[in-house]
């Protein structure tokens, strides 16, 4: 199979467009901060600290559900973007849809491992921040049983 292609204006290109691919996942990268954002406002306007207030469970089912479905139309807007902006090649229709859905499946993989990775990183300084006021805990009973057996040395 040929590597390249010709395009609609004659020059020669791959089969990947990666300018449309990182178009496309940073229009759904954007959409995801606005709608995860209000994601966010719907789930912590749902719950209360008193008891018997709030929304109940059936509101949080419905803001998980609200969550899933963003995703999934962030998603699909990424993937739309990067088969619409990927430079056209004289090719079967068939095939056109093939490559289109493989640029909108390599704007979701980007997607994951870019959310795999800032998810890491938020749970590592998480547990690093645990580590760190454990470590202060400990250092301060430490030196409060240090000096109060001290105390009762000049007894």
């Amino acid at each position: 199979m040929n590597e390249n292609l010709n395009t609609a204006d004659g020059a020669a290109r791959g089969h990947v467009d990666w300018a449309s691919i990182l178009a496309g996942a940073a229009i759904a990268a954007g959409a995801s901060v606005v709608l995860t954002g209000f994601t966010a406002a719907l789930g912590l306007g749902s719950i209360s600290a008193e008891p018997g207030e709030g929304l109940g469970t059936f509101a949080l089912i419905l803001v998980g559900l609200f969550a899933f479905v963003s995703l999934v139309a962030v998603y699909g807007l990424g993937g739309y973007v990067a088969g619409r902006m990927r430079a056209r090649h004289s090719a079967s229709e068939d095939e056109t849809e093939a490559r289109d859905g493989v640029h909108g499946l390599t704007v979701w993989a980007i997607g994951m491992i870019l959310g795999g990775m800032l998810a890491a990183g938020a749970i590592s300084g998480g547990v690093r921040a645990a580590g760190s006021a454990a470590t202060t805990a400990v250092e301060a009973t430490g030196s409060a049983v240090g000096g109060a057996l001290q105390g009762t040395g000049q007894l």
